[in-house]
């Protein structure tokens, strides 16, 4: 499932940071497109978490004013409980044991 949220980026005293609107973290990175890659990361694991745990993410807003003097950062990324090592092995281990 595809999962998009909006995150505020600005230039911090050491680093780029990011962090999202809508749910709890935040990431830095030492240039634009690394600060870009970690927000993708954090996401990502921010997804797999609520999908581990059965539950759905909150509900995406956008259009938010940037709060430390950066700018909006749109970020997307595609999870399924399949991208999650230990699910993944779980789910194989059933389906072998079943045959």
């Amino acid at each position: 499932m595809q999962y998009t949220y909006e995150f505020e980026m600005w230039r911090g005293e050491f680093a780029w940071i990011a962090a999202p609107f809508d749910l709890v973290g935040i990431t830095q990175g030492v240039d634009v497109e690394d600060v870009c890659e970690s927000a993708a990361d954090l996401l990502r694991e921010l997804a797999r978490e609520y999908l581990m745990r059965g539950e759905t993410p909150p509900k995406a807003t956008f259009d938010h004013e940037p709060s430390h003097g950066g700018v909006r950062l749109i970020v997307s990324v595609d999870v399924t409980l399949d991208d999650i090592e230990k699910v993944r092995r779980r789910n194989s281990s059933g389906s072998a044991a079943a045959a």
